[in-house]
């Protein structure tokens, strides 16, 4: 490609005019602090919530605690969990901490519970059932 001068033009991005590289530059660091901004939301629940949201429902799966209760109780029980977790892991087994093990922690500990919380769960509405049944057929 030439210009009207006759030189040859290269299109690239020491050759684009000042505006568009500055504008270039803050598109990169919008885009930058949006996905720091995401991994700071998602890290801060996957580590300091979902953990200790479902052992509270694995310690408490009726409506014994409310909901605000509940998510003190899921942070404090999160922290705990996650590091004491991983300290074992790392001192008992030898495994390294690193993104991966610190995850599959995490994931195992979050799944377990939730599973455990809807098995009781389950369990205590089945009862609630039967009890239900049963008060019926005796009043007829």
């Amino acid at each position: 490609m030439r210009s009207i001068t006759g030189e040859r033009v290269v299109r690239g991005y020491m050759n684009t005019p000042r505006r568009d590289k500055v504008y270039m530059l803050l598109n990169s660091s919008i885009y930058t602090m949006m996905i720091e901004v995401l991994r700071a939301v998602t890290g801060f629940i996957l580590v300091l919530f979902l953990p200790g949201y479902a052992f509270s429902y694995a310690l408490f799966p009726g409506k014994e605690i409310d909901l605000l209760e509940r998510i003190a109780l899921s942070i404090g029980l999160s922290i705990s969990l996650v590091v004491l977790s991983t300290l074992a892991l790392n001192t008992l087994l030898g495994v390294a901490i690193n993104l991966i093990n610190s995850l599959l922690v995490i994931l195992t500990i979050t799944l377990a519970s939730a599973l455990t919380g809807y098995y009781r769960r389950k369990q205590i509405n089945t009862e609630k059932n039967k009890s239900i049944k049963n008060a019926g057929t005796k009043q007829t």
